[in-house]
C-alpha cells in the first residue's frame, strides 16, 4: 500500500484514522514508499501525531492531544520499503481510539508518500463496571445495560434480557 499525494507546505497533509477500541500508544513506525530510491525527497520531514477519543473530531478540533512531534527528521532515507521506528520520549498515559498524523514538510519534493504508518500499542485488559445507563427495549430491539472500562473508558452494551416489545398495530 502507499499514500502518495501532491503536497503543499501551505496546507500540509493529514490523515485521521481509528482503532477498533482504545489503545495505549508507546511508539510508531513509518515505512517508506516502493519507489523512494528513484523518486527522492517524498518522505515526511516534519510531522505531528495526535490522539483523541472524540469520534467527530475534525482536523482543527481542540480534542486532539499531541503524542509526538518530529521537526527536520534525519532518519527517513530515500530507500524503498524501509521501516523506521520512532519511540515516544513521553508516552501518553491515556488510551486513545482516534489518531491523526499531520505532515507539515517533505524532504524537498512536491509529492508526499509513505507506505505505512504502524502504531506500537498495548490493548486493555478491560475492567468492566456497570453504569447507571439502562436502555429500555423498543419495538424491534431488546433492552440493554451499558458497561464502562475503568481503565480505558471504552463502553460496551450488554443485553439485560428485557425482550423487544413488538409492534402495537392500530387498525385502519
Amino acid at each position: 500500500s502507499k499514500w502518495c499525494m501532491k503536497f503543499s507546505s501551505n496546507n500540509g497533509a493529514y490523515i485521521i484514522f481509528s482503532a477498533s477500541e482504545p489503545i495505549l500508544v508507546s511508539g510508531y513506525s513509518i515505512v517508506t514508499g516502493n519507489d523512494n530510491a528513484s523518486c527522492t525527497g517524498r518522505n515526511p520531514k516534519s510531522w505531528k501525531i495526535y490522539g483523541c477519543n472524540d469520534e467527530s473530531a475534525g482536523r482543527s478540533s481542540e480534542s486532539w492531544v499531541l503524542i509526538d512531534k518530529v521537526t527536520s527528521d534525519t532518519n527517513l532515507e530515500d530507500v524503498n520499503y524501509q521501516k523506521y521506528d520512532f519511540a515516544l520520549s513521553n508516552p501518553p498515559s491515556v488510551w486513545y481510539r482516534y489518531f491523526k498524523m499531520e505532515i507539515s514538510e517533505t524532504k524537498g519534493a512536491s509529492l508526499l508518500q509513505i507506505s505505512e504508518l504502524i502504531l506500537t500499542y498495548t490493548t486493555c485488559n478491560h475492567q468492566w463496571v456497570k453504569t447507571d445507563d439502562v436502555v429500555a427495549p423498543t419495538c424491534t430491539e431488546g433492552g440493554y445495560d451499558v458497561y464502562k472500562c475503568s481503565v480505558c473508558q471504552f463502553t460496551k452494551k450488554e443485553s439485560n434480557s428485557v425482550a423487544a416489545l413488538d409492534h402495537d398495530w392500530v387498525s385502519g
